[in-house]
């Protein structure tokens, strides 16, 4: 996490490993506030020891009026 740009796009969940990715990691969010954008990942135990991406990355844009 340390070599984090602070950048936010659908492809940067490169971060979740350990030790942020742990047994009970169920979601993962990235948030740039002052964009207005959300992005959003669940992880769940498929048979490996650490769990894996289960969903796709959900991302939601604030629409300002």
């Amino acid at each position: 996490m340390a070599a984090w740009t602070g950048e936010v796009s659908t492809d940067r969940f490169d971060w979740i490993k350990e030790p942020v990715l742990n047994p009970y990691t169920r979601l993962a969010v990235a948030m740039c506030p002052a964009r207005g954008i959300l992005h959003a990942a669940g992880y769940d135990l498929t048979g490996a020891v650490l769990p894996e991406q289960v969903t796709q990355i959900c991302e939601i844009e604030a629409v300002v009026a």
